[in-house]
């Protein structure tokens, strides 16, 4: 009996430690906008990739190689088969700022993820994009993804937090040699 006792003892004494080493260690573990760059097979210039994750299993990505830059919505969805694309609208909220709108698509990204978005034909007529990579390298509390299937009429928002945004953003911007 004293052993339990004892036990339910430290417990009480180590909880509060665990409970704030956990909440102080967590946010240095988690970013929730990274950047990842690579060489382009296909040029001499570099491929790169951001990405900002949402409250549920997807994310805002955005892709460059030397001559093309997309933004996609990015949903887990495995089962989804996509024969014929889907027109839709992609819409971007940054913070206060006024909403960007992009006429897409969907399709499979890869056999994980299904993607809504559009890709600007090269860098130079891409404003449309750039505008909201400047809005989030700038950002300070969320942005918000709407997405609406014109056939259909089917929409769906999602939001998320700009954690290491400004970090990410600088990275894509010099990676991608893009000009803001």
């Amino acid at each position: 009996m004293k052993t339990f006792a004892w036990i339910r003892f430290m417990i009480k004494r180590i909880k509060p430690l665990i409970i704030l080493a956990v909440s102080t260690l967590s946010p240095l573990a988690h970013a929730d906008w990274i950047t990842t760059t690579g060489e382009d097979l296909f040029s001499s210039g570099r491929t790169a990739m951001m990405l900002g994750t949402t409250s549920s299993k997807a994310a805002l990505t955005f892709d460059c190689t030397k001559e093309s830059l997309e933004i996609n919505f990015v949903v887990e969805d495995s089962k989804l088969n996509i024969v014929n694309p889907m027109q839709l609208m992609l819409v971007v909220k940054v913070d206060d700022n006024q909403p960007t709108r992009f006429e897409g698509s969907a399709s499979r990204r890869n056999y994980k993820y299904i993607q809504v978005g559009t890709k600007e034909a090269g860098i130079k007529g891409s404003e449309g994009i750039i505008s909201v990579i400047k809005q989030i390298q700038n950002a300070k509390e969320k942005f918000t993804v709407r997405v609406r299937f014109n056939e259909s009429g089917y929409k769906a928002a999602f939001s998320g937090n700009v954690r290491g945004a400004t970090k990410a953003t600088n990275d894509f911007i010099n990676a991608c040699e893009i000009k803001l």
